[in-house]
């Protein structure tokens, strides 16, 4: 599979989660639901980014490029983990208003049922990502995975949440549960942030031409040392990378 239809595949399964979950999350007033909807957004949003990277930087290098495109990728990465940074600030505002101002969800069991949809769509999507991106060595794919991966998290959480304030009503009829939704919104929103702090630190790292990991700089050395005689010796030995290239 070419990185082209990887990223595609992901555009197409982003937009049907996002309309789905928008759909149910408006009919029954969760704001978990609404979140997980803005989530999926976000994740359509960066597939669309991590196609326009994927198809750019395997151009060959030109006049304007003499080193080849291949930090869109990195550029791609950065982008898509500052969209999830947008995204959950958007989340915590509306779980805050949710926390001051509680309604009870509607729908339980359809929301709970979108959201498994959501895990288990995303699971295969990301693995696939995955995949594709480590044997490419695409940034723009792994950071489309991770968007996903976290998708499958916070779905995950969401789906809790529900299913616990169904039991609560159950057993527990006269107590206060509607700041489960909101607060659910909340750890939704920290899992997100955490994964665009390790997006954005992944992607800045080559951007900035930080040195190759320590491990593939030994690798390099002994394949020079096994050029003997030909090469006699060298010393400060400068690595970076761009894209999947070092």
């Amino acid at each position: 599979m070419t990185k082209r239809q990887a990223a595609g595949i992901s555009i197409f399964s982003n937009t049907a989660l996002t309309l789905g979950k928008l759909a149910v999350g408006f009919f029954s007033g969760s704001v978990a639901i609404i979140a997980e909807a803005a989530h999926s957004a976000i994740d359509l949003l960066a597939s669309i980014i991590a196609y326009y990277a994927v198809a750019v930087s395997g151009k060959p290098a030109d006049m304007d490029h003499a080193y080849g495109h291949g930090k869109y990728e990195n550029i791609s990465g950065l982008a898509e983990a500052l969209l999830i940074f947008v995204a959950a600030g958007w989340i915590i505002n509306e779980a805050i208003h949710k926390l001051l101002e509680p309604s009870e969800p509607a729908l339980l069991l359809l929301g709970s049922i979108v959201m498994l949809v959501s895990t288990v769509a995303n699971i295969l999507v990301s693995r696939m990502l995955f995949r594709v991106g480590k044997e490419t060595d695409s940034m723009a794919l792994i950071a489309d995975a991770w968007h996903l991966r976290a998708d499958v998290y916070t779905s995950a959480g969401v789906m809790l949440s529900l299913a616990l304030y169904y039991a609560g009503k159950k057993l527990l009829p006269e107590a206060n549960l509607l700041w489960l939704d909101p607060v659910t919104a909340i750890l939704v929103a920290l899992l997100i942030v955490k994964a665009a702090w390790q997006l954005s630190a992944d992607s800045v790292r080559d951007l900035l031409d930080q040195s190759l990991p320590p491990e593939e700089e030994k690798l390099i050395k002994s394949k020079l040392a096994e050029l003997r005689p030909q090469l006699y010796s060298f010393k400060n030995l400068r690595t970076r990378k761009s894209g999947k290239t070092r």
